[in-house]
């Protein structure tokens, strides 16, 4: 298992890393939570900061595989800023993309994240996730 570090340190050596701006402004946080709690009740809401998006390449087969609710796509985080439920996790690589909701709703099955600031989006492969 990678630590977040070596996670970063992957992530940020992947060609074609670019600045992504999807996520809310820092003012915009508590709006967002209250969005998040009235829109996707019964999931847990987490904070994250300090984001990547990544984009999953999959086969035609893995395409063919992947349920028709889920995205390829997930998010990693080093910094989280708020957990409910608390979790006691400092860092968070997601399950795959329900839904996203701009500004800043990450969907997943059992989560709702709200990003803040500025991230970056990448791609990997599939066997390398």
């Amino acid at each position: 298992m990678m630590t977040a570090n070596e996670i970063y340190e992957y992530l940020m050596s992947l060609p074609g890393v670019s600045d992504y701006d999807v996520g809310c402004e820092m003012n915009e946080v508590q709006q967002r939570i209250d969005d998040a709690y009235a829109l996707y009740s019964g999931k847990g809401i987490c904070v994250v900061a300090d984001w990547k998006w990544i984009d999953i390449e999959l086969t035609k087969q893995g395409e063919k595989r992947l349920p028709n609710d889920l995205k390829p796509a997930l998010l990693f985080a080093d910094t989280i800023l708020e957990d409910s439920p608390q979790r006691g996790i400092d860092w968070v690589k997601t399950s795959m993309l329900v839904e996203y909701q701009h500004p800043g709703l990450f969907v997943t099955r059992n989560t709702c994240y709200v990003i803040v600031g500025l991230g970056v989006r990448c791609r990997v492969r599939f066997g390398d996730v």
